[in-house]
């Protein structure tokens, strides 16, 4: 399962006029690989934050917008992928964290 965290920035709509008019309530993926959608925004704000948890891997951020409900219509003028926070880091192969060496006030 895969988190992924998106934001939509918007031009000349609000983002209550984008959720009431342009955004699908019952998107086709929702059940099938998308588990879940979390959105948050400021009704008059340009911004909408979108937390979609997937059953495999997360698709590209257009497409994942688009299978979510959120087509990227003219009014949408950026679609940003945002890594999420919660999600675990993986750690590089052969990369150690080493220890600083203690420094003694004199």
């Amino acid at each position: 399962m895969s988190t992924q965290r998106l934001t939509l920035t918007l031009d000349g709509i609000t983002a209550a006029d984008y959720l009431a008019w342009v955004c699908d309530p019952e998107p086709p993926a929702l059940g099938r690989d998308l588990r879940s959608v979390d959105v948050h925004y400021e009704p008059l704000g340009a911004d909408i934050e979108i937390l979609l948890r997937w059953a495999g891997d997360a698709p590209e951020a257009g497409a994942a917008a688009t299978a979510a409900g959120f087509p990227v219509t003219p009014e949408v003028t950026s679609v940003i992928w945002r890594r999420d926070e919660l999600a675990p880091r993986r750690r590089r192969p052969g990369r150690r964290i080493r220890p600083r060496p203690a420094i003694a006030a004199a």
